[in-house]
């Protein structure tokens, strides 16, 4: 122990500490422990003992200061040897850094796990346990939970689809958050009109969902809930279209009868009518019988016009054995396999690809052909586009580029790098994409679902423009003193003015009033000018 109590205490090399060890044993006990023979062996009776394969004092002071496979090395061990002992005693690993740092907790949660993991330089998996041991929620395309108020504003103006295209967010969440703050959905009005109430049950479902533009679920549901019965094709079947079925296709018995391909086999099998084409059976004459196993199934099925299937259950039937290409290979045969790829073999010597494939597998011959070898030429464009286009450039498959692109540690082509998301906010969007090589509309569902505001957002407002929130729209402000929508939204909330206060001021008219009792909201809108109101 007190050699351990040394090593631990002194910065001594690791050469040095197993020397002053060694040099404090006998010179018999030292050849043991390093496992040397002795120079005066002496001849034992009986059974020979072998020596002790215990840890040592040195070997195990020596765990946790380097990697295992140093250690190993060192004490003439095992790699799991020596990792197995170390985990048993708790010593740690040396290596790789477990610590997380203060930058490394601030990024967690602020995007994906992979992006992180790929900034910060960790597995993914690593990230995902950091960021559940810290209690941090998981980020839906690296936004937050938190909605803001100028979002809440755009929920019921315009489609979901639409909202989540401009938000970065999912179609679900949109819909979950109009639903949780009472905004009924934009387009449509939930009520029915007389007219369209008397439209159920004149025609199918999908006629009338058509004619008013509502879906086939809404005008089913509407009807069931008003008891009119479906009016579409009856469910009762006659006796003319009985006998149609089996005479065609079902496809083609469907299209003449005015009802559905699964509707008509439904029925065909309920009846026990075989399908058309297997009702009439062609039997095998004698002359067929007698060309089964003279050669291939295909070629015979191609004389007899029959299929290769029935071809091949026909002669198992009748026991006869294949009279095409021969089983065995010749050795002129196997003396091309390796030599090119499967491909140009098989078509060499006449044979499938999957058995040329086969065959070379069994016997061990490594795949040849220069199809098959990666050249550096060939690597240097992973990453440089996309995998199909780069797979299109060397003639590879696009899995094959994707799967040795991620062996390589590539990344893909058009991810965004840490210096690309630092220039987003600090200047226009069309100057970033100009200045990195991307589109504008990149830049911009980039900018918005890190929540960066755009460039020129967080100036403040001049005296002038500061008078404007309250006397028009804010689009229209915008476009006036030409700044972004946001600031001007943002300021007219602070100064809480509302549009509904701003159409109050102004005043309504008789006319006015008129309109919006007559025509819908959009519609009265657009006739007397004013923001459709929520």
């Amino acid at each position: 122990m007190g050699v351990l109590n040394m090593a631990k205490r002194t910065s001594k090399s690791l050469r040095e500490t197993a020397k002053e060890y060694l040099n404090a044993l006998s010179e018999e006990k030292a050849r043991r422990v390093l496992r040397k023979p002795s120079l005066r062996p002496r001849k034992r009776a009986g059974r020979r003992l072998k020596a002790s394969n215990r840890w040592q004092e040195w070997e195990l002071a020596l765990l946790g200061t380097a990697s295992d496979c140093d250690v190993a090395r060192q004490i003439g061990r095992t790699e799991e040897a020596v990792k197995g002992r170390r985990t048993n005693l708790g010593i740690p690993q040396l290596g790789k850094r477990h610590l997380w740092q203060k930058w490394e907790d601030a990024l967690v949660g602020t995007a994906s796990d992979s992006d992180v993991a790929r900034q910060i330089g960790r597995t993914e998996s690593a990230v995902r346990g950091r960021r559940v041991l810290r209690g941090i929620p998981k980020p839906i395309l690296g936004k937050t939970f938190h909605w803001q108020e100028w979002e809440d504003a755009l929920l019921g103006t315009a489609s979901d689809r639409d909202i989540a295209r401009q938000l970065g967010r999912t179609k679900v969440a949109v819909v979950q958050r109009r639903i949780h703050r009472g905004i009924p959905q934009w387009g449509k009005p939930y009520f029915w009109t007389a007219a369209e109430e008397a439209l159920l049950g004149t025609a199918s479902d999908r006629d009338i969902a058509r004619q008013v533009g509502r879906r086939e679920g809404t005008v089913r549901a509407k009807r069931i809930a008003m008891g009119i019965p479906n009016g579409g094709k009856p469910h009762f079947w006659s006796v003319a279209e009985q006998a149609l079925l089996g005479t065609a296709s079902d496809r083609e018995v469907a299209r003449q009868l005015g009802r559905s391909a699964p509707s008509v086999q439904g029925k065909r099998l309920m009846l026990r009518i075989p399908s058309w084409g297997k009702s009439k059976a062609r039997p095998w004459t004698p002359e067929e019988d007698a060309l089964l196993g003279t050669a291939s199934d295909s070629e015979i099925a191609r004389q007899i016009g029959r299929t290769e299937m029935a071809v091949l259950l026909r002669r198992r039937r009748l026991g006869i054995p294949n009279g095409g290409k021969p089983h065995f290979w010749k050795p002129e045969e196997t003396a091309l396999l390796g030599t090119a790829s499967d491909s140009d073999v098989a078509r060499r010597i006449g044979r499938t690809e999957m058995a040329v494939r086969a065959m070379r597998v069994i016997r061990g011959i490594p795949r040849g052909g220069d199809t098959f070898r990666w050249k550096a030429a060939h690597i240097a464009l992973l990453g440089t586009a996309s995998d199909r286009e780069v797979a299109r450039q060397i003639g590879r498959t696009e899995k094959s580029v994707a799967h040795k692109r991620l062996r390589l540690g590539i990344p893909k082509w058009g991810c965004w790098n840490a210096g690309e998301i630092k220039l987003l906010g600090t200047a226009s969007d069309s100057e970033i994409a100009r200045q990195i090589g991307r589109t504008e509309k990149s830049v911009k569902n980039k900018r918005q679902k890190l929540r960066i505001p755009m460039c020129g957002e967080t100036i403040a407002l001049k005296s002038k423009e500061d008078e404007l929130p309250g006397t028009m729209s804010d689009h229209k402000i915008a476009a006036k003193v030409k700044r972004a929508v946001a600031p001007i939204h943002h300021r007219g909330r602070r100064k809480k003015i509302t549009s509904r206060k701003a159409q109050a001021a102004k005043g309504w008219t008789e006319e006015e009033l008129a309109r919006m009792k007559k025509f819908l909201d959009s519609e009265a809108a657009g006739l007397t000018g004013r923001g459709k109101q929520r």
